[in-house]
């Protein structure tokens, strides 16, 4: 594997946190490689560690010890200022709680972090509207606000969101998590379009079927990487993919 094939490294990655003299430790010295292009997902068991894995891979927690490389940049290393500006330029975020501003039309809303980063106007209306649209949002539905809206159509809003930016990576935490079956669908359907025209994407799911959009799992178990599993990309009728999910994630006891 090429370095430049590599878009996340992490080194001796560690997460302690400590509460009343006690201390907790999430994340045990991870070392991992995700690929550029790749659809990473990450699973476990509850408490496992994969939001405190996410959230360290993003910049948005900082490593009690160890390294995170993102994009060829050691953001372990960086300020929280320095973080901040990283994550607008190179992270986009999908969270289950889908933090849509009620104020704000839904095309407002994507317009709005596009312009944390670009001061042309018209150029981020532009994108957003096309974002918009390739996530199945009509002009009609962009004008609306958030609270009127399905899950489905705040979360496909959502991931317009996040790509307003050309992000170097998506991350996506229990996106289909507060969703009916449906709106799932309809989700990991736009993910996984635009995984396959080139977007780095990495998940977190505790569900099978959002796990199976993916073409590589780490799974975690107490804060370590106990298996891995490499896929072809997804294909919605492979039935001998969701058997080769299943019986690796049986083996370690999911």
């Amino acid at each position: 594997m090429s370095p430049n094939d590599i878009v996340i490294r992490t080194e001796k990655l560690s997460r302690t946190f400590s509460h009343d003299g006690v201390q907790t430790h999430v994340l045990r010295k991870l070392d991992t490689d995700i690929r550029r292009g790749d659809f990473t997902v990450i699973m476990g068991p509850s408490g496992a560690g994969k939001t405190t894995l996410l959230y360290a891979l993003s910049g948005m927690d900082r490593p009690s010890l160890g390294a995170v490389e993102v994009a060829g940049v050691r953001i372990s290393d960086r300020s929280p200022d320095q973080l901040a500006r990283f994550r607008r330029e190179h992270c986009g975020f999908v969270f289950q709680q889908i933090n849509l501003l009620d104020s704000l039309s839904l095309h407002d809303n994507v317009m709005a972090a596009g312009l944390l980063v670009s001061r042309d106007r018209q150029q981020v209306a532009a994108r957003a509207t096309e974002l918009l649209e390739r996530v199945g949002i009509d002009l009609a539905t962009a004008g609306r606000f958030a609270q009127t809206l399905s899950g489905g159509e705040a979360q496909r809003a959502a991931i317009a969101r996040a790509l307003i930016n050309d992000p170097t990576i998506v991350f996506a935490d229990e996106p289909t998590g507060q969703l009916n079956s449906e709106s799932s669908k309809l989700v990991l359907d736009v993910l996984t379009e635009v995984n396959r025209a080139g977007q780095t994407i990495v998940m977190v799911t505790h569900d099978l079927h959002s796990a199976l959009r993916g073409n590589r799992v780490l799974y975690l178990r107490d804060g370590s990487i106990t298996g891995q599993l490499d896929l072809p990309a997804y294909s919605d009728d492979d039935a001998q993919r969701e058997a080769e999910m299943t019986a690796f994630l049986f083996e370690l006891g999911w």
